[in-house]
């Protein structure tokens, strides 16, 4: 893949959403050093839909041998989501859960 970068798993385009092919998520994941970080866009309201579907997407298409996190982050009056999807064999497994475990913290904390 060109610069082992994959700019979105799923995404809205006028109206209409577009999946990306699964070969092409699951082939980032090859290395099995790779992380992704799914941000939903909250700046028009609609975080919560799009995690919906990205969470749908994930468990239809991509979950084999990879593991998926969530957290909800504050920020301001709302909050912003994020999901965390890296391989069972990433080297970095368990800081990774660690990571997002505080994370998922911080929301109890406000």
């Amino acid at each position: 893949m060109k610069n082992d970068l994959l700019t979105s798993g799923y995404e809205f385009v006028g109206g209409k959403h577009n999946s990306y092919n699964p070969s092409y998520f699951l082939r980032f994941f090859r290395s099995k050093e790779h992380v992704i970080i799914y941000i939903c866009d909250s700046s028009d309201g609609r975080h919560e839909a799009r995690f919906r579907k990205f969470t749908s997407w994930y468990y239809k298409n991509i979950a084999v041998d990879l593991f998926k996190m969530d957290a909800h982050l504050p920020d301001g009056d709302q909050f912003t989501i994020l999901s965390g999807i890296l391989s069972k064999k990433n080297p970095y497994f368990s800081q990774f859960v660690e990571l997002f475990k505080h994370l998922a913290e911080a929301d109890t904390e406000k």
